[in-house]
């Protein structure tokens, strides 16, 4: 080292003709200007790496922050999108509640006036259940009259089926008797069935002479009125034919129609009830045999011949 300052003073002297002494000071000054400059590019090196660890940290700092930043964002957008959708949850809800009280106030009107509907069917079926109680008891009160009435009408009925069937006793007594129908034919058959106690119809038999006089009679109606028909009739026929002694079937007919007539007054009143008959007359004739004579009011007579 010594030698390479020897030889680089050795060389300032010759080159710019200075003294040892002034080309040592002037080395001295380079050398203080080389460190000089060394130092300061030491500093500058120094600096520079100070301020590129600087510019590092400021961009590490700065993509913190930027980090940090974005993800401030993404919070804020996430606590938007959050807020947004607690918002749209509470709305729908709050739509939601808003329709159900809604419809609640609607099912508690509809309620109330169904209350009231029912209130007033209430009404209406108390009133009905007091008209149905009152009719209950005139159906009631009726039916004690109606069962006394009916109590009464039985005795009535019960008394004038009683009297009618005393009038069949003497309605029957009217009627030739078997022993009589026996004594008169030697064989014969009689259908006799009332419709009701009484009968309408009737046969009569009588002998004058010898002779058999038969009649069978359908009067008008059934029951009581044909009953009286039938007393008229039988006394008719025994008045005719007993009393008077008229033995002709035609003419006989002919009287009977006339004492209906006088008997009913049909001449000074509307009554138009009759006898529909069949008569006959039966007389002895030779060899055993007899002689019918017939006559008839709107019925026929059948015979068989052998």
């Amino acid at each position: 080292a010594e030698r390479a300052q020897k030889a680089i003073i050795d060389s300032l002297m010759r080159k710019s003709g200075l003294s040892e002494a002034e080309a040592r000071k002037l080395q001295d000054s380079i050398i203080r200007v080389s460190n000089l400059y060394a130092e300061i590019e030491k500093r500058n090196k120094a600096e520079q790496k100070a301020n590129e660890e600087r510019i590092k940290a400021e961009q590490e700092r700065r993509k913190a922050q930027t980090a940090t930043n974005q993800f401030r964002f993404a919070v804020l957008i996430a606590v938007l999108v959050l807020a947004i959708s607690l918002a749209g949850v509470f709305f729908y809800f709050s739509q939601r509640r808003k329709k159900i009280i809604d419809a609640l106030q609607q099912t508690r009107n509809q309620l109330a006036n169904k209350v009231d509907e029912v209130n007033q069917k209430n009404d209406l079926l108390e009133k009905s259940s007091k008209e149905l109680e009152d009719k209950n008891r005139e159906i009631e009160d009726k039916n004690e009259r109606l069962e006394f009435q009916t109590g009464e009408l039985e005795e009535q009925n019960r008394k004038i089926t009683d009297s009618i069937r005393y009038a069949m006793t003497i309605q029957l007594a009217m009627l030739p008797t078997d022993k009589i129908l026996r004594s008169t034919f030697d064989d014969y058959f009689i259908m006799y069935n009332p419709k009701d106690i009484v009968s309408g119809d009737f046969y009569w038999l009588s002998r004058q002479e010898g002779k058999m006089f038969v009649a069978v009679v359908d009067c008008t109606g059934h029951g009581v009125p044909g009953a009286f028909m039938s007393a008229i009739g039988t006394d008719l026929l025994n008045e005719i034919v007993n009393e008077k002694r008229v033995f002709s079937p035609g003419r006989i007919l002919e009287l009977l129609h006339l004492g209906i007539y006088e008997r009913l007054r049909q001449g000074d009143s509307n009554n138009r009830d009759g006898m529909d008959v069949c008569f006959c007359t039966i007389s002895p004739a030779n060899n055993g045999q007899f002689l019918v004579t017939f006559a008839g009011a709107k019925r026929p007579i059948y015979y068989t011949q052998d």
